[in-house]
């Protein structure tokens, strides 16, 4: 009801405008193939619901029922999100949120949603050792994309980095950013 009317306003309501968007979305068989860098959209109602007295567990508990909603759809793909990276000047833009959401994923020993994580050499340690170690423990649906080798991508076509510091993963490993490239896979089925 909320959303019908404004903006969300807190994780619970910024969880179900995704959910949404997802299936308003859908055109064929694949739906919106990227949640976005969820560490850095979800940050501010993530904080604005701590400020405002909820839980870490209440939060950590919206976190475990939006993904466990992607892993019980069982879809042709996994649903991805992009976490971590750092932006134009090499800074890295992990949070507390970033540590968290692995750390909830791992608990889960889930393998959809698929996690992509920017790897930079800035990337918080704690955050790369604990993705690591998931994977080491068999949770192998974290793709890391390598941020100097996509900015130079980028930069190869005219791309400057105040723009591609934006950039999120597409459906299995494609860059793309935000608000600037149009999201396609697949695009033309093309038999010759």
């Amino acid at each position: 009801k909320n959303l019908m009317n404004r903006s969300p306003q807190t994780l619970y309501e910024a969880m179900q405008f995704s959910v949404l968007f997802l299936y308003f979305e859908e055109i064929g068989c694949e739906r919106a193939r990227t949640l976005g860098d969820i560490d850095r959209l979800y940050l501010p109602y993530y904080r604005n619901d701590k400020k405002n007295g909820t839980s870490q567990d209440k939060l950590d508990e919206l976190f475990k029922y939006f993904f466990i909603h992607f892993t019980a759809t069982k879809r042709f793909a996994e649903q991805p999100f992009t976490i971590g990276g750092c932006d134009k000047d090499g800074t890295d833009r992990s949070n507390e949120l970033t540590l968290r959401i692995l750390e909830i994923y791992d608990e889960l020993d889930i393998y959809d949603p698929k996690i992509h994580l920017r790897y930079h050499k800035n990337l918080d340690k704690k955050v790369l050792k604990k993705a690591v170690s998931m994977i080491r423990n068999g949770h192998s649906s974290i793709c890391f994309l390598n941020d100097d080798a996509v900015f130079a991508g980028y930069e190869k076509l005219g791309i400057p980095r105040e723009d591609s510091q934006n950039y999120v993963l597409l459906g299995c490993y494609e860059p793309i950013i935000m608000g600037l490239e149009e999201g396609e896979i697949g695009i033309c089925w093309l038999n010759m």
